[in-house]
């Protein structure tokens, strides 16, 4: 009787070191989950502490000039979803990412939010075969400065490079009357793509950053941080 216990105790060892192992491995790949470092700064490259981070998968498909790929966007639609990964917040210019979702060799988007002062940043990242990176984001000081938009009409009578060439597509009174070609004709709109696709978006812009109708002329000198009060910003 006792030889027949001793081999069901050591059957029942056995089970019980075999249920043990996969779980020491899991605590073990817990213990070694990857870690990024993200610092982020301005154009400058001076510190920006204080900030709120995203890490999603990037999820776009990348592509090669001149190699031929049958999923790209011509041809194809991007992918929607972009699953985060981790999150976090720092008072510091830098911060520890870890997170046990971070694998080799993955591709990631870090969105960095600073607290003040700063407009939002971001950056692509791959990160290496131990699933970690050095990231530096950055972001745009705040007011964020204005910027200029020219647009040139033109009749393209050689589409093969979709670019003007010369004299001979310029629209002009002339044009307009021999083959129908009137640049003053045409209607420039310049769309909000925030929230504009797939849903209802906020449409047209319609002002420049002063609150003006658009091709509005000003004269003189402008300072922006004057006319910009920081709490009015659009992010």
């Amino acid at each position: 009787m006792k030889k027949i216990q001793f081999k069901a105790n050591r059957l029942r060892d056995g089970i019980r070191l075999a249920l043990a192992l996969p779980l020491l491995g899991a605590l073990a790949l817990t213990d070694a989950q990857a870690a990024s470092n993200l610092t982020v700064v301005d154009h400058a490259g001076t510190a920006v502490p204080g900030f709120r981070y995203l890490v999603e998968t990037d999820s776009s498909h990348p592509t090669k000039p001149g190699v031929r790929d049958v999923n790209a966007l011509s041809l194809s639609f991007h992918n929607s979803d972009a699953p985060v990964l981790a999150e976090g917040q720092s008072a510091a210019d830098t911060a520890t990412i870890e997170s046990a979702q971070l694998q080799p060799n993955q591709r990631v988007f870090v969105s960095v939010l600073p607290y003040e002062g700063h407009s939002i940043g971001g950056a692509m990242v791959t990160l290496d075969a131990s699933g970690n990176a050095t990231v530096e984001v950055t972001t745009e000081n705040n007011p964020i400065p204005t910027a200029q938009m020219s647009v040139y009409v033109f009749h393209d009578k050689f589409p093969i490079n979709n670019a003007p060439d010369g004299a001979n597509e310029r629209g002009s009174a002339a044009s307009c009357a021999n083959d129908g070609f009137c640049p003053q004709d045409f209607t420039v709109q310049i769309m909000d793509g925030g929230g504009g696709y797939g849903v209802a978006g906020p449409g047209p812009v319609s002002t420049d950053a002063f609150g003006n109708p658009l091709g509005t002329t000003y004269t003189g000198s402008i300072n922006i941080g004057e006319c910009l009060h920081k709490d009015t910003f659009w992010l």
